[in-house]
């Protein structure tokens, strides 16, 4: 296994709990929208975004705090330089993370053209960081181009979620976003 992908399998790990809730909360967030519980809707996506946040603060804070022994402990010593790249990752991951029942909010509610553009960008940053930064960085540069990734994606979601609560709160006649 090379360096990137320790790092990778790493982040990927650190990830999962919020991957795991993300197609349950997409599926209370379509029952809202449907119901026409806008009010319940926006509360959810609201919770639940700001404890995606503290859950990804912890979680990622602890693990950038201690990689080097969950590296040792989860791969072995020889693994010990994806400890860099598993740094550059993990910004990348919080910014997946802490925001993350944001991502699925728009094709809860029908809007499932902002996922799949928001994925091909992500993707085209991802292989053109690849190609331009690996071979000279190394796992170094994948990591970056994995950060990219996860910046695009939340730069393409995010909005349009963010316009859907806002218009949602409008609806409502909530005072407060």
């Amino acid at each position: 296994m090379g360096v990137y992908k320790a790092a990778r399998l790493i982040a990927d790990v650190a990830l999962r709990p919020f991957y795991m809730i993300a197609p349950i909360l997409q599926a209370e967030f379509a029952r809202h929208w449907y119901a026409g519980d806008l009010v319940n809707l926006h509360r959810l996506a609201k919770h639940f975004t700001a404890a995606s946040f503290g859950l990804a603060t912890i979680g990622l804070g602890l693990l950038a705090a201690f990689h080097p022994w969950i590296i040792a402990a989860a791969l072995g010593d020889g693994y010990a330089s994806a400890a860099a790249p598993l740094l550059v990752m993990i910004l990348g991951s919080f910014v997946l993370a802490s925001t993350m029942p944001l991502h699925v909010l728009p094709a809860a509610v029908g809007r499932g053209w902002p996922n799949s553009l928001g994925s091909l960008a992500a993707l085209a940053v991802q292989i053109t960081g690849t190609i331009l930064f690996a071979p000279g960085l190394g796992a170094y540069g994948a990591a970056f181009a994995y950060t990219g990734y996860s910046f695009v994606l939340v730069a393409t979601l995010v909005p349009v979620a963010i316009a859907i609560l806002y218009r949602t709160n409008q609806l409502c006649g909530l005072s407060s976003f």
